[in-house]
């Protein structure tokens, strides 16, 4: 069993399949073998992995990954979200905000070097998802207040900034800082708030921008990929 199986499983649209090969891999052969392989994995592919493995069950790849195939697979994520409309309001912006999430966390969460983290504070759309990533949750705004990394609930965007507190307190207090200011505290707690009055608070235009950038992002990879998966051979590795 070779990457040739594992880019098959996910061509045929069946990442799961591709996760439990991988995982086959590392039990049959050993981890110095999957990594060779995750190091021979496209962003795309990379992606795929990555938005199939959850905080509980990261994906086999998380370990393997240079920093490189994280960001560059972070670039493709949002592909499926098309145009952002600027009347969209918080509840969808949220639901997409979840999804990415989901996608990031268990991957910077069980990295214990702490690269991926490092890496997208090094990043202005990286660091803008991580501002975003409190917004509008519940109590964030309590909890930032009175910041406990004690307290934090794992897998959720509390860990990452109980890790960021540790890693670089002042980075953690900036991003502290950038949250508070885009938050509105009424229009926080008011739950009767008019729906259009919420879509141009300053916590969900910051939010709305953050995620058409990375739906920007990866549409333009997607565009730039289109004519070169015809002719590519993507069967290539092991």
């Amino acid at each position: 069993m070779n990457i040739l199986t594992v880019r098959e499983a996910l061509k045929a649209g069946s990442p799961q399949s591709a996760e439990r090969q991988l995982a086959k891999i590392a039990n049959d052969h050993g981890d110095d073998t999957l990594a060779l392989l995750v190091a021979d994995l496209t962003p795309g592919e990379v992606a795929s992995f990555l938005e199939e493995g959850d905080y509980s069950k990261p994906s086999e790849v998380t370990q393997f990954l240079t920093t490189e195939q994280f960001m560059e697979a972070l670039t493709r994520f949002g592909a499926k979200w098309g145009k952002i409309n600027k009347n969209d309001g918080r509840e969808l912006l949220l639901r997409l905000k979840e999804d990415v999430a989901t996608f990031i966390l268990p991957t910077l969460l069980h990295r214990e070097d702490h690269l991926f983290i490092k890496a997208m504070l090094d990043n202005t759309l990286g660091e803008d998802i991580i501002v975003a990533l409190p917004l509008y949750e519940t109590g964030y705004l309590d909890f930032l207040r009175e910041f406990d990394s004690g307290m934090a609930q794992k897998g959720t965007w509390q860990e990452l900034y109980a890790v960021i507190q540790e890693m670089d307190p002042k980075i953690f207090k900036s991003l502290r800082k950038h949250v508070y200011e885009l938050s509105d505290h009424q229009a926080d707690e008011d739950e009767e708030q008019d729906e259009d009055a919420d879509r141009k608070t300053e916590g969900v235009k910051f939010l709305r921008r953050t995620l058409q950038r990375l739906s920007d992002q990866a549409s333009k990879h997607a565009e730039a990929s289109s004519g070169v998966e015809e002719t590519e051979d993507v069967f290539r590795g092991i």
